[in-house]
């Protein structure tokens, strides 16, 4: 964790709560998103059947799910995913693409982020969530943020991840696979991660981060074999 820590230092150090880019939290980034869902959206609705179907079939329940996340200003908002857990409906906390609760057909689902197509279809055009963001958490990963970390930690992350609307990915997003979950250094990554981007985010770099999650999970499943 310390290395890590090191590595943004020098960023994290000269972030204040005055720092934020206008592009947090800009209506132009929330419309240009619609308009991008709205263009894939015949091709994501295809893909979304024919998900629903395989789970009605292969896992014997219902495709949809939804649970209770936090989002822009601390609100909370109803948010969907395709069900990845069969008939288990424990909601505890974030355990990510690896959760050994999943179903077979659902492990492979999270591993390429393909449970996630509601949150697009849904939680985008609604208006709860963007493209790029800090992931949607559970009322219980903020609060093991909040005892595992300082004070001061805290609340600049905090103010981070409420700045905005929580995204369909990040730059924490994927990176987080390289870490234990709920370990420190995965707090720790997430904690940087969120505040960088309030601090730097761009039209740019959603765009770059959209292609580029849009495609690293199934290098990611590729590398498992």
């Amino acid at each position: 964790m310390i290395a890590y820590r090191q590595s943004f230092a020098l960023s994290y150090d000269m972030i204040t709560d005055e720092e934020c880019s206008v592009w947090v939290d800009s209506r132009l980034k929330q419309v240009g998103d619609v308009c991008a869902v709205i263009i894939v959206a015949p091709l994501l609705i295809a893909l979304l059947i024919i998900l629903m179907i395989l789970i009605a079939c292969i896992d014997r329940t219902w495709p949809l799910f939804w649970q209770m996340r936090i989002g822009r200003s601390g609100k909370p908002f109803r948010f969907y995913k395709l069900n990845t857990m069969g008939r288990y409906r424990a909601v505890d906390i974030g355990r990510g693409a690896y959760d050994t609760r999943a179903t077979r057909l659902g492990k492979i689902l999270r591993l390429t982020i393909l449970d996630e197509v509601p949150q697009i279809l849904i939680n985008v055009l609604m208006g709860n969530m963007v493209l790029v963001g800090p992931r949607p958490l559970l009322q219980a990963d903020i609060d093991l943020m909040r005892q595992r970390l300082g004070a001061d930690d805290y609340m600049r992350w905090y103010k981070a991840y409420i700045a905005g609307r929580p995204g369909w990915t990040g730059k924490f997003g994927l990176s987080s696979r390289r870490f234990k979950m709920h370990s420190m250094e995965y707090l720790t990554a997430r904690m940087y991660h969120d505040i960088n981007y309030r601090r730097t985010a761009t039209w740019w770099m959603d765009i770059k981060t959209v292609l580029t999650h849009a495609v690293l999970p199934f290098v990611d499943v590729k590398n498992k074999k």
